[in-house]
Parts: structure tokens; C-alpha cells; sequence
């Protein structure tokens, strides 16, 4: 349990256990509270270049949560989909073709790297 997710994996599982919402996280559930949340999160921003830092950090932090219970739900491993991802994008986006440069690459890249 020296992870730091793992522990708050634990705290959270506590958290609804003591609740009984387990049986209202199926994956449906959670996308589509992950997507309220960003909806949420963006409407700290909506006509604003700054946001209150604590309004933020709850918002992200639902959609942390959420998305930490979805992960949980479906038998995904958060931290090795980053690297894994990551890795796609190295190849996707070369340093010398996109170097300060925001476009969508069309670099096609194999499901398995």
C-alpha cells in the first residue's frame, strides 16, 4: 500500500461502502458523472481567463475521483495506460514535426507499440 492511489482507493472504498453507492458506480454511471464534472469544471473558466483555486481543485478532484472509480470498475490500470499513452504519443507527435506546434497529428499508430 505504498502507492498513494492505492490508499486512496482505500479511503474512497470506505467512503462509499459506508454509504452503499457502489451499486449506483457501474461504468455508465461513472462516464457520465466524469462528463458532468468537466462540464463543471469548465464553467469555472466560461468567460473567465482564471478560476478560483479552490472551485478548481474541487472540480478536478471529482473528476479524479470518478475517473479513479471507473478505472477500479473496469480493471484499469491508470498509471501504466499514462505511460502506456504516453508512448503512443511519442511516436505520434515526433519532437521534429511538432515542436510549438498545436495541430491533430495524422500519424497512424499501431494498437500494439
Amino acid at each position: 500500500m505504498g502507492n498513494p492511489i492505492d490508499k486512496v482507493m482505500e479511503v474512497l472504498n470506505e467512503f462509499n461502502k459506508n454509504r452503499e453507492w457502489d451499486q449506483f458506480h457501474t461504468p455508465k454511471n461513472l462516464v457520465m458523472a466524469i462528463a458532468g464534472e468537466c462540464g463543471e469544471l469548465c464553467e469555472l473558466y466560461q468567460w473567465e481567463d482564471t478560476a478560483d483555486k479552490e472551485k478548481l481543485e474541487r472540480e478536478v478532484a471529482d473528476i479524479a475521483i470518478y475517473l479513479l472509480l471507473l478505472c477500479e470498475k473496469t480493471d484499469i490500470d491508470l498509471i501504466e495506460s499514462i505511460y502506456e499513452k504516453i508512448a503512443i504519443n511519442r511516436i505520434k507527435y515526433p519532437v521534429e514535426l511538432f515542436i510549438g506546434l498545436s495541430k491533430k497529428s495524422d500519424i497512424e499508430v499501431a494498437d500494439e507499440i
